[in-house]
């Protein structure tokens, strides 16, 4: 939950402009506290007021990956957002069945993407067949198997 809270609330900030350097170890403390629920909320609201500016999207973001427009910035942790949604429901006996239209989009934005991915962030493209489900290609897209387990 850490990172995916992190990685929320730093919308904020990108879209303010700050560089990575900037905003230095402002969220290095535990973001998660008693009410995980609530700090993501907290760090979603943040983040949605941040992209709804005027000329949000076509603002350049400071990324530790390189610039990049805010649009860019968006897709990529909406995929971000998405799949660690499935690892958290997975790691806590939860449904891990995503939003169909959800994963068309993402499969959409991913899958040109294929083989570029950086492994660090997603792991090892997994081997799916093609008679597979599109939330399992997605996963499979980004290094997640579905029968993993915690």
């Amino acid at each position: 939950m850490q990172h995916v809270i992190s990685g929320t609330i730093f919308i904020e900030d990108m879209f303010d402009g700050k560089t990575v350097d900037e905003v230095g170890d402002k969220y290095s403390g535990d973001l998660v506290g008693t009410d995980p629920s609530g700090a993501y909320n907290s760090a979603a609201d943040a983040a949605k007021k941040a992209i709804d500016k005027p000329g949000a999207m076509e603002q350049t973001c400071h990324l530790r990956r390189g610039d990049m427009t805010g649009a860019a910035y968006v897709t990529s942790m909406f995929t971000d957002v998405l799949v660690h949604a499935w690892g958290v429901a997975k790691a806590t006996g939860q449904d891990t069945a995503l939003d169909p239209e959800l994963v068309a989009v993402s499969y959409a934005i991913m899958l040109p993407r294929q083989g570029s991915l950086p492994v660090e962030a997603f792991g090892t493209d997994q081997q799916i067949t093609d008679s597979a489900d599109l939330q399992t290609k997605l996963l499979g897209l980004l290094g997640r198997s579905v029968d993993w387990a915690p």
